[in-house]
């Protein structure tokens, strides 16, 4: 479960623990250590995120995460948001930006991605579905520019082979479309 903390009432995550215990994972994204940078990043609300984050990890110890976006807005806070969760948990994440193929203005603070390029990660493992069904290529599929088909009015195993068309492209090196722009293909998903 991602969220930025916002919003949970306590009654609710002591009943998702009751109810799942261990089986959930959350990832509180809160992007600065500090309410000023915080409010820059994400608006009001930097005492209750904190509070909830320090929640999860008291109800969930080993399924809490924190997490923060790194991008050039937030670079200078980064080691400090860094060293002051870790003092609380060895769960922090630090997330590089995702310009969705260019739909996003590019705010990366480094190019992390490897010499050489490989076929994608995320569709060799991922399918990501959304409320309406449609399964699009992947994630970064934002414009559903190549939409794979609608997993409510599909067997998951045929859309799945679509999508595997294009990973035999990009094992011929051969990167069309969105992939072309992609800076993902190389990350992983929990």
């Amino acid at each position: 479960m991602e969220t930025s903390g916002l919003g949970w009432g306590e009654d609710v995550l002591r009943g998702v623990r009751d109810l799942l215990g261990e089986r959930v994972t959350w990832i509180v994204s809160l992007d600065a250590s500090d309410e000023a940078g915080y409010l820059r990043m994400r608006g009001p609300g930097f005492a209750e995120a904190v509070g909830r984050a320090e929640s999860l990890l008291e109800l969930f110890p080993g399924q809490t995460y924190v997490q923060a976006l790194r991008m050039k807005e937030n670079e200078e806070g980064m080691e400090t948001f860094f060293r002051t969760w870790r003092e609380k948990t060895p769960q922090v994440i630090i997330q590089k930006y995702d310009h969705f193929c260019g739909f996003l203005p590019q705010r990366k603070v480094t190019d992390l991605s490897p010499l050489k390029r490989f076929p994608c990660r995320h569709l060799q493992r991922d399918l990501s579905v959304l409320i309406d069904g449609t399964v699009p290529l992947c994630r970064e599929d934002l414009r559903r520019g190549r939409v794979m088909g609608n997993a409510l009015a599909e067997d998951l195993p045929v859309i799945w082979a679509r999508g595997a068309e294009v990973y035999r492209e990009h094992l011929a090196e051969s990167y069309n479309g969105i992939c072309g722009a992609c800076d993902e293909y190389y990350t992983f998903n929990f």
